[in-house]
């Protein structure tokens, strides 16, 4: 065949395609939902005019390229921003948790230290009577 004949059409159109589809993979259908279905109804319309394939090429094909879109993620990169942000969030949360504790900490030990030395020293009224029994007096 010439290339012209080749671009031309033959058979049945589409739709009756998937029609005679249909019976030939009955048992595939239950388990498909209907996007499923839908693509790889579309996927038979494409390839029907491939002179070339023979059947157990074509419906090899078909099946074969179903399975590849049908696991297709169609998500895009949504999904993993989503997954990003959901790590990373936390993180930052723990992350800033711990920073201010750590402030926190820091500041209270500051606080302590300043009690500390500013408190007078004063003798206490125990420490007064162990000098004045022990040590001679003048010193």
């Amino acid at each position: 065949l010439s290339d012209t004949a080749r671009t031309v059409p033959r058979g049945p159109p589409p739709l009756i395609c998937s029609v005679t589809l249909a019976p030939s993979s009955f048992r595939a259908l239950p388990i498909m939902d209907a996007a499923a279905r839908e693509e790889m109804f579309e996927i038979t319309d494409r390839l029907y005019y491939d002179e070339d394939l023979t059947d157990e090429e074509f419906f090899s094909e078909i099946f074969s390229e179903t399975a590849d879109e049908i696991m297709k993620d169609g998500r895009g990169a949504g999904r993993y921003v989503i997954l990003l942000l959901s790590i990373a969030i936390p993180i930052a949360m723990i992350w800033e948790f711990l920073r201010r504790k750590k402030k926190y900490e820091t500041e209270e030990r500051k606080r302590r230290v300043k009690e500390i030395l500013e408190t007078p020293l004063e003798p206490s009224q125990d420490e007064k009577e162990l000098r004045e029994k022990y040590l001679r007096p003048g010193e």
